[in-house]
């Protein structure tokens, strides 16, 4: 568009739309559904005013630096990004979002700001995660909301929030939704006030060593960064804990009696919440709260003793594959709540009756490097492996079983897990004797083919992550082709 006429937007579709109209101020406004795929001011202003029916954008949104675009509908009206590739906000001019304007991500390919925004009114998660950095941060106001979010949509980075109110910062990372919250201001709070928060999926305890006087240790797998960058409130601190937080197996939290929040100063886990926090839930899911606190930095899950909620996991990953007719197996472990662990690796031909192969004393420092070993003499077929761990008190656990296939054709498919299935993601695990292509078959109950994906093998052990965002609840069967022809049926169920 290059002119000062208004566009038509009421109940229209438009493919990419331009607006390239220097000195112009337009108000496009309308009660029909607006659709359009990429958007892109170029030159002069634009506002869009879309209330009752929305807005649906399938693109990209790209603001030059000589164009100006608002969101500025006079009720309450929806700006929706409901792509089915990835989609992204770039802005070198100005762009912005009134108090009414809601918005919603509805794209299971997700949203990247390669420029920072500011939302005021209610920000509404349904599928797809928001990519933020803290360059192109995403901020929410101060009468701002956000819901919906899961473990398939939610902001991986970091998010700023404004003012004085209850707020659940709608954080995670790959694993999936894990937030915090910050809530009952007091002291010196105002709505001026402002957080930034963001996930870390990584170990904490690397951070620093732990002085606070109560506690043992923190995660190892996880932490939340919550900054302060104006106001000086004080508020009750709540960490939320789910499946997410195991770090791929092992159980996390053991006792809810023990746990506790640490706070890190910059150089140690200097403080905890020991004494003062309540907890809710479960060990499988649940939160902690510590109140008052009003010094921030990055906080992580930890725990009073050496013996419960390890808060790592055991087993970081096992895998293997075939190497000149060997099988090559390799391993990472975390012995945070030991401080020495002798780890043996056993192979079973049937599944059921293991014995060790390999054996290994391994102390917390030589826990931080990975492990390896070749089988020289696999038997004949399917082989399986686990890790047998033995901590220094005794107590011993068992890693997933890792199958290889000594054999130059065939394949062993394993059980989906878990099942059912949330968040509309899983890996598959699978075992093929031979490098090969394999396209996997998703049907109802009925054996309608509802969805296909291919993949390429390799000769061993394979992680194959698998989307079912688009299929609904209920019960479904998975089946491998290849060349070899099919594997077995597996039956799981969406949530």
């Amino acid at each position: 568009m290059e002119s000062n006429v208004t566009p038509s937007v009421s109940g229209r579709t438009y493919a990419d739309f331009e607006f390239d109209a220097p000195a112009a101020l337009i108000s496009a406004t309308g009660i029909g559904l607006l659709t359009m795929d990429n958007l892109t001011v170029t030159n002069g202003t634009i506002n869009f005013g879309m209330t009752t029916a929305g807005f649906n954008l399938k693109g990209n949104i790209t603001v030059a630096a000589t164009g100006t675009l608002g969101f500025a509908p006079a009720s309450a009206g929806s700006l929706n990004f409901v792509g089915t590739a990835a989609q992204s906000i770039t802005n070198l001019g100005t762009i912005s979002f009134n108090n009414f304007q809601n918005v919603q991500i509805n794209n299971a390919a997700g949203l990247t700001l390669n420029s920072p925004i500011t939302l005021f009114r209610t920000l509404t998660f349904t599928s797809g995660l928001i990519n933020t950095t803290a360059v192109n941060l995403l901020s929410m106001g101060a009468a701002s909301s956000v819901t919906g979010a899961s473990n398939a949509s939610y902001v991986n980075g970091p998010v700023k929030k404004t003012g004085n109110t209850n707020f659940i910062f709608p954080v995670g990372k790959a694993n999936g939704y894990v937030p915090i919250g910050v809530s009952n201001f007091t002291g010196a709070s105002a709505a001026t006030d402002e957080f930034v928060a963001e996930y870390i999926r990584s170990s904490a305890s690397v951070l620093g060593a732990v002085t606070a006087p109560l506690i043992d240790h923190v995660s190892h797998c996880e932490y939340w960064n919550l900054n302060v960058t104006n106001g000086t409130p004080t508020v009750d601190l709540t960490l939320y804990w789910t499946s997410n937080n195991t770090c791929g197996g092992g159980p996390y939290i053991t006792d809810l009696n023990e746990l506790e929040i640490a706070h890190f100063d910059a150089t140690n886990w200097d403080a905890s919440s020991t004494g003062f926090s309540s907890i809710n839930g479960t060990v499988f899911a649940g939160d902690i709260t510590w109140p008052a606190v009003s010094t921030f930095s990055p906080f992580a899950l930890a725990s009073n003793t050496l013996v419960n909620n390890p808060l790592p996991i055991n087993v970081n990953y096992i895998t293997g594959q075939k190497q000149n007719g060997n099988h090559l197996l390799n391993w990472k472990v975390t012995c945070v709540s030991t401080p020495s662990a002798t780890l043996e690796l056993q192979r079973s031909a049937d599944g059921r009756n293991y014995n060790t192969i390999y054996s290994i004393f391994a102390t917390a420092l030589r826990c931080a490097d990975p492990f390896d070993h070749t089988d020289n003499q696999p038997v004949k077929g399917v082989n399986y492996y686990r890790l047998k761990m033995t901590d220094a008190n005794g107590k011993i656990t068992y890693s997933t079983i890792v199958p290889l296939i000594n054999d130059t054709k065939g394949t062993d498919i394993m059980n989906i897990a878990p099942n059912p299935i949330v968040g509309g993601t899983f890996n598959l695990k699978i075992s093929t004797a031979e490098k090969t292509d394999m396209e996997f078959v998703i049907t109802d109950m009925q054996g309608r083919v509802l969805q296909k994906q291919t993949a390429s093998m390799i000769a061993g052990f394979n992680t194959i992550p698998m989307n079912v965002r688009n299929l609904s609840a209920g019960a479904y069967q998975l089946f491998g082709n290849s060349a070899d022809g099919r594997t077995r049926v597996l039956r799981f169920v969406i949530q």
